[in-house]
């Protein structure tokens, strides 16, 4: 053999004495990082929110648990599994909502998010309880229909809602009846009417840019035909014992309305699910004719949201404000089609429909915060009011409501928000839609 020797030597290694190292050396820097500028900014902020930050924590506690036992057990991608096609793109799946004025909805919903190939959407749906004794819609949208510009939208559309509120029109002061019929523009009682709605929409336009600049520009035209009457749900009194309802325009006649509308969408959100930076602006404007009948008026709306990235993403301020108004002889507009304010899309704090008149507006700021990957945190404020002019808008008491919620969101999708506002009294909402897309609801939301 041609072996050397070894020359190794034996170890004399001992024990290690070394004490641990400390946490905060253990990332080895030569020189500790100083304090950086972000951190002296957001000092002040943090502070502030620190007391609603915990309150919250302990409040969603039992979300947050819930959410790492579902990540623990995979239980949404075995219900994914469960319900979707391979594709991920169609399912049938079980639909809820809650408002706590009206309570529970239940339903049913079956979609298709690629129909064509280039992202067309299909539904069919149907809702029962809460507001409604039936709702079904059948649905279709492309933003680019067969990967052309063409931005094309359909809907059919029934509702029975058995126990609207109605608690009078503008900011009326008179909350008891002595007796005698108020009236509507100056109770404030809350009562209940009946609705039977048939709706039928089409819009079709050109959509400009990609997403995070999207800008869309089309026309839209639909026809409505609304049965009104008695309240038959809810523990409050129906609108017939408690307001003069001959001075309710189109409450004793069925009342069909055809509108045409312009429309504009400018989409700069850098993504429409967890949104971080960017814009949305959404505008309409049009008018619905007499059709040979008395119903006869100008409807135009806008709405601008802007999100403010405050710290790498997690942290959000959302700004909104919206407006919407009709325009014409009082005698032609129908109650039932006055702007409102109330609900989970406008004014959160008050039931939906608290408040109409001729002129809306409403402002929200919202802060948004992280709790899961899927999950964000927010604390909001709305303020509003309704006017039967422009300047009465300015003029008068407005209407506050603010609280906590927190939205479940994928990157590219809003899937439902649940929100506790207090306004007039506690309120809880839950709905499949933005909260901050407060037109999401004037046609297409069920």
């Amino acid at each position: 053999s041609t072996d050397k020797p070894s020359t190794d030597k034996p170890s004399t290694d001992k024990p290690s004495t070394d004490k641990p190292v400390r946490a905060d050396e253990a990332r080895g820097y030569e020189r500790a990082p100083g304090t950086e500028p972000e951190d002296v900014a957001l000092f002040v902020p943090r502070l502030v929110l620190a007391v609603p930050r915990y309150a919250l924590m302990v409040l969603f506690f039992p979300v947050r648990e819930t959410i790492s036992f579902m990540d623990e057990h995979a239980l949404v991608e075995e219900t994914v599994d469960f319900l979707y096609n391979d594709e991920r793109n169609a399912a049938v799946v079980p639909t809820l909502a809650l408002d706590s004025f009206f309570g529970p909805s239940f339903g049913l919903k079956a979609f298709h998010e690629d129909l064509a190939g280039h992202g067309e959407y299909g539904s069919i749906e149907a809702l029962f309880g809460g507001m409604y004794s039936l709702a079904t819609q059948l649905h279709f949208r492309a933003e680019h229909y067969r990967g052309t510009r063409l931005w094309l939208e359909s809907l059919a559309r029934y509702e029975g809602e058995p126990g609207q509120l109605f608690q009078g029109i503008g900011n009326g002061q008179v909350s008891s009846s002595s007796g005698e019929l108020l009236d509507p523009r100056q109770g404030s009682v809350a009562t209940r009417f009946s609705e039977q709605r048939l709706l039928a929409l089409l819009r079709a336009g050109y959509a400009f840019g990609r997403p995070s600049q999207l800008v869309q520009v089309g026309a839209t035209g639909s026809y409505a035909v609304r049965d009104l009457g008695a309240g038959k749900r809810g523990n409050e009194p129906s609108i017939e014992s408690v307001y003069d309802v001959s001075e309710l325009v189109g409450f004793a006649d069925r009342v069909p309305v055809l509108e045409a509308d312009l429309n504009l969408i400018v989409d700069l959100r850098d993504v429409p699910g967890a949104t971080a930076n960017g814009a949305y602006f959404e505008a309409f404007a049009g008018r619905a004719p007499s059709l040979g009948g008395p119903y006869s008026f100008w409807h135009h709306g806008a709405e601008l949201t802007g999100y403010i990235d405050l710290y790498k993403r997690s942290r959000v301020l959302v700004l909104r404000g919206m407006t919407e108004a009709v325009d014409g002889d009082a005698a032609g507009i129908p109650f039932s089609d006055l702007p409102r304010l109330g609900g989970p899309h406008r004014l959160r704090g008050y039931s939906s429909g608290r408040f109409r008149d001729e002129k809306s507006l409403l402002g929200t700021v919202e802060y948004r915060y992280p709790i899961h990957e899927y999950v964000s945190g927010a604390l909001f404020f709305d303020a509003g009011r309704v006017s039967p002019s422009y300047s009465g808008l300015f003029k008068g008491p407005w209407h506050f409501g603010g609280g906590a919620g927190f939205n479940v969101r994928s990157r590219d999708h809003a899937l439902f928000s649940f929100d506790i506002a207090y306004g007039d009294g506690v309120h809880l909402h839950l709905t499949t839609s933005d909260p901050l897309r407060t037109f999401s609801d004037k046609d297409t939301d069920l």
